[in-house]
């Protein structure tokens, strides 16, 4: 039996993301656990420094065309959240292939995010979705990414700043 150990035992230092998934059609089963299995190996490949909450928003469209594109997307909790870039994907009909192709959407999402923060694109790589997840991403850049996110949230915006100084300046 393989005991893991948390990298992170600091729980005050973990960062709440959403994963969503948008779809038009109601989700499957196979689906739902996907995306559960990939929040999980996040939590696991980021040491326990992220606590991923997987979220399906569908608009339950009865009509909409089978193999309809899907989209994904990593968020800070709340009202106004901070995002990662969007990836649009189309599953395939093997339902076997959902978590690989949601991890990779995942993985190119993430080393998206985190080339704006001055890391370098990656090398084009033949690895599984899990193995970029796991091996690819190391527990300082999940830390890096989730930083930015919530660092995003949490700043002003630059116009609002403006405005309540042009406030004060006429008071």
């Amino acid at each position: 039996m393989c005991i893991r150990d948390s990298w992170s035992i600091d729980s005050t230092s973990e960062f709440s993301l959403n994963l969503h998934l948008g779809t038009s059609k109601p989700p499957s089963d196979p689906l739902k656990k996907a995306i559960l299995d990939v929040a999980l190996l996040i939590r696991e490949s980021s040491g326990d420094q992220l606590d991923i909450i997987p979220t399906i928003n569908s608009s339950d469209n009865p009509q909409a065309p089978e193999n309809s594109p899907i989209a994904l997307w990593l968020a800070t909790p709340g009202d106004e959240p901070s995002s990662s870039s969007l990836i649009t994907l189309r599953l395939s009909n093997d339902e076997a292939e959902f978590f690989p192709e949601i991890s990779l959407a995942v993985f190119k999402a993430i080393r998206s995010h985190l080339t704006r923060l001055g890391y370098p694109t990656p090398l084009d790589v033949e690895d599984s979705g899990r193995d970029l997840l796991s091996f690819r991403i190391t527990r300082l850049m999940w830390r890096d990414f989730a930083r930015s996110l919530h660092k995003e949230k949490d700043e002003p915006d630059p116009e609002e700043t403006e405005d309540e100084s042009d406030t004060t300046e006429q008071d």
